[in-house]
């Protein structure tokens, strides 16, 4: 937007203002880099966790079907209906903060509607 008025400092200064600029930018990039770590092994953490329940569900499953005679297709079928609830209930408390959020918004907006012309 100041294009003319950086232009006017002329060409030393604006390498000198760049290099300032590029220093500034060295701690929050390594900050950003160790968040993005700290994120990724909280989401493989959360993947492990989510697919280790499954497995130790099948694997109990599979132990309930052997040892007691249980049918199969039942057994199956429970398993997934528990793991598809427990999924749906994690994805909507994870819109909570949202739906909180939305509702203060909500009440601001109809402040200002309702507020006389």
């Amino acid at each position: 937007m100041n294009y003319r008025t950086v232009i006017s400092l002329g060409a030393k200064n604006i390498d000198s203002i760049l290099e300032k600029y590029d220093n500034l930018l060295v701690e929050p990039n390594k900050q950003a880099v160790k968040n993005a770590h700290i994120a990724g092994m909280l989401f493989g953490y959360s993947l492990f966790a989510r697919f280790g329940f499954v497995a130790a569900s099948f694997y109990f499953g599979t132990l309930l079907v052997a040892n007691y005679g249980l049918d199969r297709e039942q057994t199956f079928t429970a398993i997934q209906i528990v793991f598809l609830a427990s999924f749906g209930t994690g994805i909507a408390i994870s819109h909570a903060p949202s739906i909180g959020k939305a509702k203060d918004s909500a009440g601001k907006v109809f402040e200002i509607i309702d507020e006389p012309s």
